[in-house]
């Protein structure tokens, strides 16, 4: 949390390796000599408005099936290398590029520590719930 100081600034933490601290007065206003440069990102959930969209640089990342074994890498280590999961990965990939779903990164995360820690291989119905497009209806709820 910041600290406030008696001369009513409050001091926060800056990515500056030069300035790891810097005093940004009370009155919220922020000056300073360079451009500020901000990242935001969106995983399309919400349409953004016109007039501010006119105001951002955006960059659409596209997934790569050489992408995801690095992240499951990252997230769950050597499970990337066995066969099961590269099935799994391959799988996702296409549910992604020929049935058009909308799938999130961490769905397969979920996919393949179900594969590994007693539930795999994973049965069509089961993977069909984990892996169910974001933009579906979910099945099987209230008043079905």
């Amino acid at each position: 949390l910041p600290e406030v100081q008696k001369d009513k600034t409050v001091t926060v933490s800056t990515s500056d390796r030069q300035m790891s601290k810097a005093a940004v007065p009370s009155d919220g206003w922020v000056r300073c000599d360079d451009f500020p440069f901000i990242v935001m990102t969106s995983n399309g959930e919400r349409e953004f408005p016109a007039a501010f969209l006119r105001r951002c640089l955006r960059l659409d990342i596209k997934r790569h099936t050489e992408d995801l074994f690095g992240i499951v890498e990252a997230h769950l280590g050597a499970a990337a290398s066995s066969p099961e999961v590269g099935k799994l990965i391959a799988e996702f990939g296409d549910r992604v590029d020929t049935k058009k779903a909308e799938l999130a990164t961490d769905q397969l995360l979920n996919a393949i520590f179900l594969l590994q820690n007693g539930f795999g291989p994973l049965p069509d119905n089961l993977k069909d719930v984990v892996l169910r497009s974001l933009n579906e209806s979910p099945v099987g709820g209230v008043g079905d």
